[in-house]
């Protein structure tokens, strides 16, 4: 495997591996492949990355809309699509172009992009 070797470290946490074909049948598993595990807990404790942090949920659910807007045919999505997120700052969760047309009801040179916009209340007491 191909690492970074200023981004790698080694840590040895334990043993895996087949268990001797003379061992597995002392313990009557002759003809069978036995796998075996011997794991260092208090080095994966000393290594992990800690407690999760947990977020407290919003006291109301998230509200989604949909918005069409008939742009030129030309103007790029990601563009779109950051503008409508900076429009909404922190209150907008995410935008999701969900449905793009173009046909006989847009004018020539347009075309409809329609966006889910996903917002989040601030979570209050």
């Amino acid at each position: 495997m191909d690492l970074r070797p200023e981004e790698t470290v080694t840590i040895q946490v334990g043993y895996l591996g087949q268990l001797h074909p003379t061992i597995a049948e002392r313990f009557d598993l002759q003809g069978r492949e036995v796998y075996v595990a011997e794991l260092d807990f208090d080095t994966l404790i000393n290594h992990a990355l800690g407690q999760p942090q947990l977020e407290p949920l919003a006291r109301f659910p998230g509200l989604d809309r949909d918005l069409a807007l008939v742009l030129d045919r030309d103007a790029p999505h990601k563009d779109v699509a950051s503008s409508i997120q900076d429009a909404g700052g922190a209150l907008l969760e995410r935008v999701a172009l969900f449905d793009l047309y173009q046909g006989q009801q847009v004018a020539a040179g347009k075309r409809s992009l329609a966006y889910t916009c996903g917002s989040v209340l601030p979570i209050g007491p």
